[in-house]
């Protein structure tokens, strides 16, 4: 049987602390709430300022150290290059803006930019390996300089862009060809220009995003969190291309384990890096370090992996 005393109870205790809620509210504790939230919400706005100060701050002294280092380049830099032909290789992702400040910086040294080639995603992804191993062996018939038979369909590429960047003859169209096929090219299809004696790889911020739904991409199994792949492909091209008949190197930027850079530092390639691509300070260490690149590989810079603040400077007379 219902008790409707207990219900009739509980319900007048709710109507009871809800009226005394309410004339709590109206009344004495009114005030205490309204200026408990009003010294909340002045707090708040005070810190907000005081960190929009701190971020304009931040900003004003970012931009006066970048101008500093734009004007010491421009009295350390100017004749370094001494007229070098210098060609550009760009990883997929690379922004235009930043292909632009390594032109102008080579200009700005005396060197002579003679092409700027765009890699694809093709070239560097995990998903299209069976894909540049297919093309390894045809690669390899055009080569002047034959690779070792167990060398890596990676390396044979990057002997290949070499070819085509620095060397004058008929086997570097057939090699374009090849590498800019329509339907599934590793490289932008490339104007032709003199042959360059130094190479710079920029590198982009990110690995780039590869879509599995094509037919040539192969089957990557697991999640590759550790970049394994990628790092053995960016060390196989880094080394091919140390073969420029003057220099090479990579810049970009570090700011992660996982960024191109940092994987290409960590694969021990003999590959000079620079980094902080979007700061003054690589703009000032970029030429020297093109101009003294040798066969070991030196990291420099402040970010992920680096082991040197700057280069050894080659100083005007």
């Amino acid at each position: 049987m219902m008790d409707y005393r207990y219900h009739l109870t509980s319900l007048a205790a709710v109507f009871l602390a809800l009226g005394v809620g309410v004339v709590l509210g109206a009344g004495p504790l009114q005030g205490t709430l309204s200026d408990a939230m009003n010294s909340k919400v002045t707090s708040l706005r005070a810190e907000n300022e005081q960190i929009k100060t701190q971020l304009s701050e931040a900003n004003e002294a970012n931009e006066a150290a970048n101008s500093f280092a734009q004007a010491l380049g421009e009295q350390l830099n100017p004749k370094v290059l001494n007229d070098l032909p210098v060609a550009i290789v760009a990883l997929p992702g690379v922004e235009q803006s930043q292909l632009d400040r390594v032109a102008k910086t080579v200009a700005g040294a005396n060197g002579k930019v003679t092409a700027t080639l765009q890699l694809t995603e093709r070239f560097i992804s995990p998903a299209y390996s069976q894909y540049r191993e297919s093309l390894a062996p045809q690669i390899s018939q055009y080569l002047t300089a034959k690779p070792d038979a167990a060398a890596s369909a990676e390396f044979v590429l990057g002997a290949a862009l070499t070819q085509i960047l620095t060397a004058s003859e008929p086997n570097g169209q057939t090699l374009k060809q090849i590498l800019a096929n329509a339907e599934n090219p590793l490289i932008a299809a490339p104007q032709d220009a003199p042959p360059a004696s130094a190479i710079i790889l920029v590198t982009s911020d990110a690995l780039p995003n590869i879509p599995s739904s094509t037919s040539v991409v192969s089957k990557v199994e697991g999640e590759n969190n550790d970049h394994t792949a990628e790092r053995a492909t960016l060390h196989d091209l880094a080394s091919a291309l140390t073969a420029a008949p003057k220099s090479a190197l990579a810049i970009g930027n570090a700011t992660s384990e996982e960024a191109p850079l940092a994987l290409l530092r960590a694969s021990d390639a003999p590959l000079t890096t620079v980094d902080s691509l979007n700061r003054g300070s690589s703009l000032v260490n970029l030429p020297s370090a093109l101009a003294t690149a040798g066969p070991n590989g030196r990291a420099i810079g402040s970010q992920v992996g680096a082991s040197l603040l700057v280069p050894t400077f080659i100083l005007p007379k």
